[in-house]
């Protein structure tokens, strides 16, 4: 395992009225996508997992599937992302080196693409995976932009950190169309053979 305090959050507050349902149970197969996606983070050594939530039903869900990992309530979804990640800045707190924000409406990012960030990542650099030439997701935040992320340049979106002049972003190519894949209605959904997960005694 390594040393290093690099800590992934998951962005799942969002309400999903477009999908009808909270991204969270997107499957394959009946595979919950989440699980695949923490299951692939594990084995690329990131340090700790957190996940972002509104619906405090699905609290209890994701602890009896996943008790390592981390729920932090969101409790005012509609300001955006940014409030999130903000949440996920004070779950890391002081020994994180940076953190991983990766959004649940991309679960089909693949292990390498995980495993070629961490390696990449520092605390003084941005990392964003770059398919064909396109920015995807997740996003690798050193800690030397955390004040800017908390700071009101942010406050419609952490994308305007991106467009400072003085910030170091390192594009890091991938083979993955995944990075750039973003499920958020039934209709993309069933373009990739995912459903919503039918709960089961397993």
């Amino acid at each position: 395992m390594t040393g290093k305090k690099y800590p992934v959050l998951i962005l799942a507050a969002g309400l999903s009225t477009r999908m009808g349902f909270p991204k969270l149970l997107l499957a394959e197969n009946n595979e919950l996508l989440f699980e695949r996606m923490i299951n692939n983070l594990h084995l690329t050594n990131w340090s700790k997992i957190g996940i972002v939530l509104s619906v405090s039903e699905l609290s209890d869900f994701v602890l009896k599937r996943q008790p390592d990992i981390s729920v932090i309530h969101n409790q005012f979804p509609e300001r955006g992302m940014i409030s999130s990640i903000r949440l996920g800045l004070k779950w890391a707190g002081e020994i994180g080196e940076g953190i991983l924000t990766l959004p649940i409406d991309h679960p089909l990012i693949g292990r390498k693409t995980f495993d070629i960030l961490h390696h990449e990542a520092s605390p003084d650099n941005i990392s964003i995976p770059v398919f064909q030439g396109r920015r995807g997701h997740p996003t690798w935040w050193g800690k030397a932009y955390w004040n800017y992320l908390n700071d009101k340049i942010a406050d419609h979106g952490a994308n305007a950190v991106l467009r400072l002049p003085d910030v170091n972003i390192k594009e890091i190519p991938v083979d993955d169309e995944g990075v750039l894949i973003n499920i958020n209605t039934p209709e993309i959904a069933e373009q990739h053979n995912l459903k919503r997960y039918l709960e089961t005694n397993d």
